[in-house]
């Protein structure tokens, strides 16, 4: 009987610590759980370029931008390579300012990733759908390599951008939808001050005519001046 007793305390005994000591564990499981899901996760690593390709590698570059598309292709001679805007054939662009778009182009490197899953809204939200401008770069194949859409500006002021296909969206500071322009005279050559009727005609035909029609004014312009002026010249002969 004394023994039976003995056991039943012993047993009492341990119920006692078996029920704080369960009651630990569990809330060391609960807080180590709340701490791996509550933490922010760290952002996946970008990309070293977003354009893996050299200058030499790109034949065309196809500008979207409010509503409007335009295509600019690299072609090469015997005297090198050169931009040219609509065409193949179509008038040049601007060397230095087509080298300085492609030069940034395919060094354009991601601040950082914003997220790897976006939701509708935040694309929206960011100016992706639709972009507010893209670009889609050409290969050597002739197939779009990769396009860039890019979105608006970030409260710090880099850009939202997305690799078209791909659902990461970057931040980044190198690239702005101002300079993916789908206006043609935005890639012509700085005009002189002897050809810039000339180089603008060759581009755009609207401007060009408009540009023919205030040289021809400026002819009529000076034909009836010289008329005046002969007719001056015999009144007071």
């Amino acid at each position: 009987m004394a023994n039976t007793a003995k056991d039943g305390g012993r047993h009492s005994a341990d119920r006692f610590w078996f029920g704080p000591i369960a009651g630990l564990v569990a809330l060391i499981l609960l807080g180590s759980a709340y701490f791996l899901l509550s933490r922010p996760h760290a952002s996946p690593k970008p990309p070293s370029v977003l354009v893996p390709l050299t200058v030499s590698g790109i034949t065309s570059l196809t500008f979207q931008s409010q509503g409007k598309s335009l295509t600019l292709y690299q072609t090469k001679g015997s005297g090198g390579t050169s931009w040219h805007i609509g065409s193949p054939s179509g008038a040049a662009a601007d060397s230095a300012l087509t080298g300085s778009f492609v030069g940034s182009l395919i060094t354009l490197t991601p601040d950082r990733t914003l997220t790897t899953t976006p939701t509708a809204a935040e694309l929206k939200a960011y100016g992706l759908t639709p972009p507010t401008a893209s670009v889609a770069v050409r290969g050597a194949d002739g197939q779009v390599t990769v396009q860039l859409n890019v979105g608006v500006a970030s409260p710090i002021g880099s850009y939202y951008v997305q690799v078209a296909g791909k659902p990461a969206v970057y931040l980044v500071s190198g690239m702005v939808p101002a300079e993916i322009s789908a206006n043609p005279n935005a890639w012509l050559p700085v005009p002189s001050s002897s050809g810039s009727g000339t180089t603008a005609s060759a581009v755009a035909p609207t401007s060009g005519a408009s540009g023919t029609a205030g040289t021809t004014s400026g002819a009529s312009s000076t034909a009836a001046s010289s008329a005046s002026a002969s007719s001056s010249s015999a009144s007071g002969g």
